[in-house]
C-alpha cells in the first residue's frame, strides 16, 4: 500500500491504521467514497465487505484485498421469551456463540 491514497474516515484509528501500512490515509466522507474512486481523487478504501457490495462499490474498483486489519464490535440480542422460542442448536449458538470469538 506505500504511495497509495486510500480513502479514510476521520478517526484518528483509522486514519493511523492506512498510515501504518504505508498509504496516505485521505478523510472523505462515505458518501463521497464511490466518487471519489471513480474521479481518480482516492485509489481505494477501507470497508467490511457488504459494504462494498450495498454501495456498488465494484462498479467502480478493480481488486478487492481481505486484510482484516480492522475490526467492528458486535452485539446482539433478545428477550428471553424469543431466545427461548429458537430451536436447541440455534439457542446456543446465541447464548454462547459471540463468547469464543
Amino acid at each position: 500500500m506505500k504511495g497509495r491514497k486510500i480513502r479514510s474516515a476521520a478517526s484518528y484509528t483509522i486514519k493511523g491504521t492506512i498510515e501504518a501500512l504505508g498509504a496516505n490515509a485521505t478523510p472523505i466522507p462515505w458518501p463521497d467514497t464511490f466518487m471519489a474512486i471513480q474521479q481518480k481523487t482516492v485509489e481505494g478504501c477501507t470497508a467490511p465487505t457488504g459494504t462494498l457490495v450495498e454501495s456498488r462499490l465494484y462498479e467502480v474498483i478493480n481488486n478487492i484485498t481481505e486484510a482484516q486489519h480492522l475490526f467492528e464490535p458486535m452485539s446482539s440480542g433478545s428477550g428471553m421469551k424469543t431466545s427461548e422460542k429458537c430451536p436447541g442448536p440455534a439457542k446456543n449458538r446465541l447464548r454462547f456463540g459471540s463468547r469464543s470469538l
